[in-house]
């Protein structure tokens, strides 16, 4: 039997009931000044710093800069293929040069593509192996 009351408690929200639906929700803050200061970032050329084979096909490492930022990305060569951010914050061209070496020494060893190895695996593979038994 229905009272006209609801034992219901009332929550805080954005939720409405079923005969409330047509009125307008309320309207959204103000976000302020901040946001509207926000810009769109400044996003440099893409480079492409090297390229390394797996079984899976070739891939590309790039370099580009994000609001003055130097990021390095590993990408599939063929369209589609998942991305992968390696490194981001680099300040010098010694410091790049040296993340391209070990990066490549590192897919040609592993047969894959590095930033996608778990660390855990990687390290349990090791003990592994240097488990005399």
């Amino acid at each position: 039997m229905h009272s006209g009351t609801s034992n219901i408690p009332t929550l805080p929200g954005s939720a409405t009931w079923v005969q409330n639906r047509e009125q307008e929700p309320p309207a959204p803050e103000d976000p302020g000044p901040a946001a509207a200061r926000r810009q769109a970032p400044k996003v440099g050329q893409r480079t492409e710093l090297a390229r390394y084979r797996i079984p899976t096909g070739e891939r590309v490492l790039y370099g580009q800069r994000v609001d003055g930022i130097v990021r390095v990305t590993d990408r599939s060569q063929a369209p589609g293929g998942r991305a992968y951010l390696v490194e981001r914050g680099l300040e010098t061209k010694p410091e790049l040069d040296a993340l391209i070496k070990d990066y490549l020494q590192q897919a040609a060893k592993l047969n894959e593509i590095p930033v996608a190895q778990c660390p855990l695996e990687s390290y349990l593979q090791h003990i592994d192996q240097d488990d005399p038994e």
